[in-house]
């Protein structure tokens, strides 16, 4: 509710264009988390209709990265909740791999999942805040 809240008052009342505040809104909301948010926007030039489509995306290190889910259980062991972040290497924008720590027979299982962030994603701001990443969707 405090989104509805913050919104209308920042757009219908004060008059701040909404593709700008967003962001801004996001960050102190807690509405949109475990979710995406996409914002449609439209202007009229002369004899045209432009639409830009803006695809917000919550992405969290341990739950959902870069717009793809952990999973649960691990397919090899059927562990659940094993996966464990391996130290990155390389810049921050590079692949993360995740090594499941359950056991099979008494053995370490050796599952591994990689996860790379897709070209159009975007994180919302630099230095990155608060795990958003921004999509412009053309069509």
């Amino acid at each position: 509710m405090t989104f509805v809240l913050s919104w209308a008052s920042n757009v219908l009342i004060e008059g701040w264009n909404s593709a700008a505040i967003l962001p801004q809104m996001l960050v102190n909301c807690g509405l949109g988390r475990h979710s995406s948010i996409v914002h449609i926007a439209g202007s009229a030039t002369e004899n045209t209709w432009q639409v830009q489509v803006t695809h917000f995306i919550w992405s969290n290190p341990s739950l959902r990265l870069h717009s793809d889910f952990l999973p649960v259980v691990c397919q090899v062991c059927r562990s659940y909740q094993s996966f464990v972040k391996s130290k990155q290497t390389g810049d921050s924008g590079g692949p993360i791999t995740f090594i499941c720590h359950g056991k099979v027979n008494g053995t370490l299982c050796k599952a591994m999942l990689k996860f790379s962030r897709p070209p159009t994603l975007v994180p919302m701001a630099q230095p990155p805040v608060d795990n958003w990443l921004v999509e412009d969707i053309e069509f």
